[in-house]
């Protein structure tokens, strides 16, 4: 096994190659789908938000079901991780290794 110093590179690599995915996923997302997804994100239910946008619920429900798979998502929880990734900047993730290269996190664990 790797020093901690070099697991944690390992991991903001990782979680960087997460990001750039996640980011992929939701520019490939048609205006209308994105718009639906940040409304499914904030809690409406799909009645609500056809009455919203003045479609029908079951042209909702095709956008939702066409984001899940464009996003490679397998529920709600999953779609909001990948929301989540895809909003981090690599100015966080950097925020993030010099924390940990500083010796700030995780300090008390040692």
């Amino acid at each position: 096994m790797g020093t901690p110093e070099r697991e944690i590179q390992w991991d903001l690599s990782q979680l960087s190659l997460w990001r750039e995915k996640a980011a992929n996923n939701v520019a490939a997302l048609t205006p209308r789908q994105r718009q639906i997804m940040d409304l499914v994100l904030e809690g409406h239910p799909s009645k609500n938000i056809a009455a919203d946008l003045g479609i029908s619920q079951r042209t909702v429900e095709k956008h939702r079901a066409a984001i899940m798979k464009r996003t490679g998502s397998k529920s709600l929880p999953a779609l909001a991780r990948l929301a989540l990734f895809a909003a981090w900047s690599s100015i966080d993730l950097s925020m993030i290794q010099n924390a940990n290269s500083s010796g700030s996190m995780g300090a008390g664990a040692r």
